[in-house]
């Protein structure tokens, strides 16, 4: 799997905007827990693994480097697990480097997932996401008809605007 993302701040205006013209889809709490790799450091490699914690489910991810432009491009690894994945993590020797907890909001807009985050230490967000790697100007496209503007665009990860933040 492929991820093509938008993200930035949110603002009064753009959610109205989602809410206005998307589709409410669910709301959730997301508890996402980052490991850090014994041998490999994924900060300076640009990869990420977590266990996601949804509603007593869990979900492991593996995120590949980013490619480079003003879009997030990232490999993505994706599958259902138990709550034992954290025990199995640490019996091999990953360490707990980070934990983001957000409530979520989903909706579609002419397509695509669009997010509001309510990102715990850092605000508001929104995410405009596409799984199909030739998507880059179509999800900008969606970003600018909600109002974000491209400058105020990032694709740095909530766990590295936080790990800033420190």
């Amino acid at each position: 799997m492929f991820e093509v993302e938008v993200k930035a701040p949110s603002t009064g205006p753009i959610e109205a905007k989602v809410r206005e013209t998307g589709k409410f889809q669910k709301e959730e709490v997301q508890i996402d827990t980052y490991f850090q790799h014994p041998a490999r450091d994924f900060r300076a490699s640009d990869e990420a693994l977590r266990v996601r914690s949804v509603g007593g489910n869990y979900f492991l991810t593996y995120k590949g480097p980013k490619h480079a432009g003003d879009v997030k491009k990232r490999m993505e690894i994706e599958f259902p697990v138990s709550h034992k994945a954290f025990d199995l993590l640490k019996e091999l020797g990953f360490t707990e480097s980070l934990v983001v907890k957000k409530n979520r909001r989903y909706y579609t807009v002419e397509g695509f997932e669009v997010v509001l985050d309510d990102v715990e230490r850092l605000g508001k967000f929104i995410e405009i996401e596409s799984k199909n790697k030739i998507d880059d100007s179509k999800v900008m496209a969606i970003a600018g008809k909600l109002g974000v503007k491209k400058e105020s665009c990032t694709t740095k990860s909530y766990a590295e605007l936080l790990e800033e933040k420190k």
